[in-house]
């Protein structure tokens, strides 16, 4: 499958092709016979093409496109086509991923996940003060960020259902462009793979010059919240100041970690041919960089379901949003997600587990203590303002070390009870986010830790 056009940026008078000598735009039978057919041909403007398999004869294909009216791409399209045995393709639906069209759409990419349901990534402007539309705002210094959104695919209603309110950002920092080629604004600096315990990954190349730029990556739990900030991935240079890192590609390890490749050349970005080399390096499941010799961990599990969910040693997610009722997460650095407390029993086990409480409701620890031991992190849903409510009581009932970490969202709340007892004693960073960190007057060697964008109220 392929688009057809002039080779110039943004052609006009593309379409999907149906072209009859060399097959081209067909899917191939076992005789290597062509056997498609073309999806439309109406002239439009498409600028980037994606597409994958959401199951028996269903494609997903996700592009970018504009109409006459604009000379910048302003949707990303997604369209689920059914191809019949003879190969001939009809479209089931179709709707448009970004919610924000004030910039450029440029890059489409799509990848399916372990826990149901796809990703869509772009990387657009639209937020940037080059949002204007025309050639003035192409490839402008910063004006560009990486954007994904999660949607479900029902085959019995034959619709999309977004399952993101909006395209989230997924760069931390918005410095150099991001997603995209500098000055250029050439795509394919961006890719995603789902994780083998659910949830996903994004990689993308943060261009800061035509001859500096670096390869980043963000995860993401299987409720699509982020875990950290962004990782920093080419940590490499060619001559101790930096090179030119680009075109990063990731793939997913059965132990739950992903593996970046990328070139990386000493060269002008914007020179045609490069003299380049092949870069790759291994992420671990928890977000730190594999070392030299470090053996890989467990394989990694993604358990949904009723009744028990039982996990292994590796890095498993356990998701009760299904009707489990006991969730037991065993050894290893575990996600447990859960959208009430309709539940019996939840044990993060050893390691450091976190809790991700999925909902729109709000959560007070004390009231889920009885039923709850072993969970070292507590993740409010991005998305949801929640208030999580917590005493000193509490912190030290539900974790087995005495430290307890709180991260969410903007709109998240926390309500200490007794607030005068406690103490703020700094702030740490991990992963690339800022924690104010509080002790209490009844046990100074107790912890809390809240993510640094989350207010605190008492």
């Amino acid at each position: 499958m392929y688009f057809s056009g002039s080779n110039n940026n943004y052609a006009t008078s593309t379409k999907l092709t149906d072209e009859t000598n060399g097959g081209n735009g067909y899917i191939y039978g076992a005789s290597q016979t062509p056997a498609g057919a073309a999806i439309g041909n109406k002239a439009s403007n498409i600028e980037s093409l994606s597409a994958i398999s959401l199951g028996g004869s269903k494609v997903l294909i996700q592009y970018a496109d504009f109409t006459a009216t604009n000379i910048n791409p302003t949707k990303q399209n997604l369209m689920v086509v059914d191809y019949a045995s003879d190969g001939k393709a009809t479209i089931v639906t179709s709707m448009v991923a970004n919610i924000f069209d004030n910039g450029w759409q440029v890059g489409a990419k799509s990848f399916a996940l372990k826990e149901g349901g796809f990703v869509s990534l772009w990387a657009s402007n639209h937020e940037s003060a080059t949002a204007a539309t025309g050639t003035a705002a192409k490839g402008t210094m910063d004006g560009f960020d990486v954007y994904a959104r999660r949607f479900n695919y029902d085959d019995v209603t034959k619709t999309i259902t977004a399952l993101d309110a909006q395209e989230k950002r997924v760069n931390t920092t918005t410095d150099g462009v991001n997603g995209v080629g500098y000055s250029t604004m050439a795509t394919g600096h961006m890719s995603g793979v789902a994780l083998e315990h659910g949830g996903y990954v994004i990689v993308w190349t943060k261009m800061l010059s035509n001859t500096l730029s670096e390869v980043y990556s963000q995860s993401f739990d299987a409720a699509g919240n982020k875990l950290g900030g962004e990782t920093l991935v080419s940590t490499q240079t060619v001559d101790g100041t930096g090179s030119v890192d680009t075109l990063p590609y990731v793939a997913a390890l059965a132990d739950g970690g992903y593996v970046v490749t990328w070139t990386n050349s000493n060269q002008d970005y914007k020179v045609n041919s490069l003299t380049a080399d092949i870069k790759s390096v291994i992420v671990n499941a928890d977000g730190s960089i594999r070392g030299e010799g470090e053996a890989p961990s467990m394989s990694a599990k993604y358990l949904t379901g009723e009744g028990e969910l039982i996990g292994t040693d590796g890095v498993n997610t356990l998701d009760g949003r299904h009707g489990a009722t006991v969730m037991e997460a065993g050894n290893g650095n575990d996600y447990i997600i859960i959208k009430d407390t309709n539940f019996d029993l939840i044990d993060g086990g050893t390691g450091s587990d976190t809790l991700v409480w999925d909902s729109k409701a709000d959560l007070n620890l004390g009231d889920i203590l009885s039923k709850v031991n072993s969970i070292e992190t507590i993740h409010l849903g991005d998305e949801n303002a929640n208030t999580l409510t917590i005493s000193i009581d509490d912190l030290l009932s539900i974790s087995s070390t005495d430290m307890l970490v709180v991260q969410g969202g903007d709109t998240d709340l926390v309500k200490l009870v007794d607030q005068d007892g406690w103490v703020s004693a700094g702030t740490q960073t991990y992963r690339g986010e800022v924690y104010q960190v509080y002790t209490h007057q009844e046990n100074i060697d107790a912890m809390l830790w809240i993510q640094h964008n989350i207010d605190v109220i008492g």
